[in-house]
């Protein structure tokens, strides 16, 4: 293998690791977000909802929400 292409290999490994590292406290601010806007439809608490996410070989970050809702809530729908 070339120089050039085992540097390219490295690159993108050191970037993927680095693009792993997602703060606490950004998961913590999307756990809020999806807690405040699934609350009105769905009956849970907060430790019922899990993120979990990995990045795919193309460098996409893929998120996986999971709520254990006790009950759907009862939503009236309006016409306008």
């Amino acid at each position: 293998m070339k120089l050039a292409q085992k540097s390219l290999i490295r690159m993108k490994s050191i970037l993927k690791q680095d693009k792993e590292k997602i703060s606490p406290a950004f998961l913590n601010m999307i756990k809020s977000d999806v807690f405040n806007m699934t609350s009105s439809y769905l009956d849970f608490n907060n430790n019922d909802l899990a993120i979990t996410y990995f990045i795919d070989s193309n460098g996409f970050y893929n998120f996986q929400i999971n709520i254990k809702a006790g009950r759907i809530k009862r939503v009236n729908f309006y016409k306008l």
